[in-house]
C-alpha cells in the first residue's frame, strides 16, 4: 500500500519498462529500442542530457534481450574482455559511449557485434560524429549508427515524470496536484529529479503528507529550482512573510 508520509527509507527508483512514460520527446527513441528491424545497420546510439531518459530506454533493450551485456565506454580496455569473456553474446549495451577511451577496443567490440550478427545499443550527449575519436576507421563505423534524440519535454510529460518519481518513493499524489507542482518547477528533469529529493528528504521531518502548500513551502527552500511562475509565487510569499 503506498504511504502518503515520506519514512526516510532507502528507496530504489523504478526502471520497469512498464514504468517508462512515453512522449512527444522520446516517441521515436523508445520506438527504435523496440524495433531492432528498423535500425540502418546493427548500432543505435540514443543522444539525451543527464537523466533524460536514457537508463531506462537501456532497460527496456535489456528486457526485450535479457542475455545482453552491458558495459560503461570509460572502463571498456584490454582487461575488460567483454567479447572474450562473453563469446555467445550478440546483444550489447554500452553507456556512456561518448567517453571512450580505449578506441582500438571499441572498434574490435564494433567488428564483434557485426561478425556475430548482433546489436549494440548505446547511450551519449551527443552524436557519435561529434566524438572525438582519432582511428580513421572507427570514424567510418560511427556513421553507421542509427540515431535517437531524446529532445526537451514539455510539462504534460514532466508532470508524469514527477508523479512517477514521488510514486517511487511511495509518496501519494494523482496527475492533477503534479500539474500544479510543476507550474512552480523550472521545466527538465534534472529540476524535477533535485525537487523530489528534497520533497522527500523534508516530508520525513516534516511528518505530513504532501499537499500543495506543504510542496510550496519546501521548494522554496531551493529558488534555483523555480519557474518563472515559481519565482514570482516564491517573491510574494517572502512579502507577505511567511
Amino acid at each position: 500500500m503506498a504511504r502518503q508520509l515520506s519514512l526516510g527509507l532507502p528507496f530504489t527508483e523504478s526502471f520497469d519498462p512498464a514504468d517508462y512514460i512515453v512522449g512527444d520527446c522520446n516517441r521515436e527513441a523508445a520506438e527504435l529500442v523496440r524495433k531492432r528491424s528498423e535500425w540502418k545497420e546493427s548500432f543505435l546510439c540514443v543522444i539525451g542530457e543527464k537523466g533524460s531518459g536514457k537508463t531506462h530506454l537501456t532497460a527496456l533493450f535489456h528486457a526485450l534481450h535479457p542475455t545482453s551485456v552491458r558495459k560503461n565506454a570509460a572502463e571498456l580496455n584490454e582487461e575488460t574482455g567483454v567479447t572474450q569473456a562473453h563469446p555467445a553474446a550478440t546483444r550489447f549495451i554500452l553507456d556512456d559511449a561518448d567517453t571512450v577511451k580505449n578506441e582500438t577496443v571499441f572498434f574490435h567490440l564494433l567488428n564483434t557485434v557485426i561478425e556475430r550478427k548482433g546489436a549494440l545499443l548505446a547511450t551519449a550527449k551527443t552524436a557519435p560524429l561529434e566524438w572525438n575519436i582519432s582511428i580513421p576507421d572507427l570514424r567510418s563505423r560511427l556513421s553507421a549508427f542509427s540515431v535517437a534524440f531524446l529532445r526537451p519535454p514539455d510539462s504534460a510529460f514532466l508532470s508524469g515524470v514527477l508523479l512517477k518519481l514521488l510514486s517511487d518513493r511511495q509518496i501519494r499524489t494523482d496527475i492533477s496536484q503534479a500539474e500544479q507542482m510543476m507550474k512552480y518547477l523550472h521545466p527538465g528533469f534534472f529540476t524535477v529529479k533535485e525537487a523530489v529529493n528534497l520533497i522527500d528528504a523534508r516530508l520525513y521531518a516534516l511528518k505530513k503528507p504532501l499537499t500543495l502548500a506543504v510542496f510550496r513551502r519546501i521548494i522554496f527552500e531551493i529558488p534555483d529550482l523555480l519557474s518563472a511562475y515559481g519565482k514570482e509565487k516564491y517573491k510574494a510569499f517572502l512579502e507577505a512573510g511567511q
